[in-house]
């Protein structure tokens, strides 16, 4: 029997995104990727196109990363 794609998922991912929305957007560039290519942080709701735009994220919201990581 195979598993839904919400049990695929990593542990941070919310069952928003996996169903029934295939696509998200790019929290840095707004580009649209399909959610098995997103990339993401355990820390954070934010999903990304490429591991390139995880790191510009970061690099700009820094704040927000540290108080993430101090909570």
């Amino acid at each position: 029997m195979a598993a839904s794609v919400a049990q695929l998922l990593p542990r941070f991912l919310e069952p928003y995104y996996a169903e029934p929305h295939e696509f998200v957007e790019c929290s840095q560039c707004e580009a649209l990727v399909h959610i098995d290519r997103a990339v993401g942080t355990s820390i954070g709701d934010e999903l990304f196109c490429s591991e390139s735009c995880l790191e510009d994220w970061v690099a700009d919201n820094y704040d927000v990363v540290a108080k993430r990581i101090r909570d």
